[in-house]
């Protein structure tokens, strides 16, 4: 489902380190690392690691991460002491069939150790999802929704399967999973349709929204406020304590509304409200800084 280039070439930890200290001289706070894998290779970071905690972490920043890489509680704390306030993962599914589909070289189990370790590390874990991978059903979709009540991230995002390019690795086994994509970007194979996916993945929003307390919704909330404002780590306390309730809030008052279909509409219907309830919901969370809640709180 991704269609990054396989030639990969990264700096060095020093190079790393000495960026990130050159955006600390220029004023900078805060960052956001979006390799697919901040922590590859282990080694490389955990050399920027030691060497930015002896700098005492002027600049805090937050980076995307393989679930599997925090299968360590020592990775996590060592995470912390480097000055990061959170970490992203793109876990998929909740379902080992589908991971395994994916190539995913992940388990349900690890997934849950991963962002179990990261909460315990005092850490913010945001995370995605993908409705209608091939071999997807309504059972590994509602089991993607137990993962995700159960593991109780702070952020995660639903997102259904679409087709990026032409060089995503799925399509080189189209055949093998029936896989069929129009030229309007629907798809279809053995097992779901987009249409299909789209619905699941809006009803499995709907749920969480009004059944969980502990998460909230990416897309539907907070937009680039999450990242701007809620990564350092003095604010992550606050945000799960009284931020997440606001935003859930906000957030069932719109599905028990009958007039606002959010999560059943088209597409660009789709994306219209979710940009106006992103840019509601990040209003309220500027009201909330600027009433001085977030610094009473420290």
């Amino acid at each position: 489902y991704c269609s990054y280039s396989l030639e990969w070439k990264g700096k060095s930890a020093k190079k790393m380190f000495e960026e990130f200290m050159y955006f600390s001289s220029k004023g900078v706070f805060i960052l956001g690392c979006f390799d697919s894998s901040f922590l590859t290779p282990l080694k490389r970071f955990e050399e920027f690691a030691r060497l930015y905690s002896e700098a005492n972490a002027p600049v805090k920043w937050h980076a995307w991460a393989h679930a599997s890489q925090l299968q360590s509680k020592d990775i996590c704390d060592l995470l912390v002491k480097a000055g990061c306030g959170g970490i992203t993962i793109g876990i998929e599914s909740g379902d080992n069939s589908i991971l395994k589909n994916m190539n995913k070289k992940l388990n349900r189990d690890q997934a849950l150790n991963a962002i179990k370790n990261l909460k315990e590390a005092g850490l913010f874990c945001a995370t995605y999802f993908i409705i209608g991978f091939p071999g997807e059903t309504e059972q590994t979709a509602q089991n993607t929704l137990s993962f995700i009540k159960e593991a109780q991230p702070d952020l995660y995002s639903i997102q259904v399967f679409h087709i990026r390019s032409k060089n995503i690795p799925v399509l080189k086994n189209a055949k093998q999973y029936g896989l069929s994509v129009e030229d309007n970007g629907e798809w279809s194979h053995e097992t779901m349709d987009s249409k299909t996916a789209l619905k699941i993945a809006s009803n499995l929003k709907a749920d969480l929204a009004m059944t969980t307390n502990h998460s909230a919704c990416i897309t539907m909330s907070l937009g680039g406020m999450m990242y701007q404002q809620f990564f350092k780590i003095s604010y992550i306390d606050y945000f799960r304590k009284t931020i997440i309730p606001i935003i859930k809030e906000y957030e069932r008052s719109l599905i028990v509304n009958p007039e606002i279909k959010l999560y059943n509409s088209d597409h660009e219907t789709s994306l219209e409200l979710s940009r106006e309830y992103s840019t509601n919901a990040q209003a309220l969370l500027m009201k909330e800084i600027k009433n001085g809640n977030i610094v009473k709180s420290i």
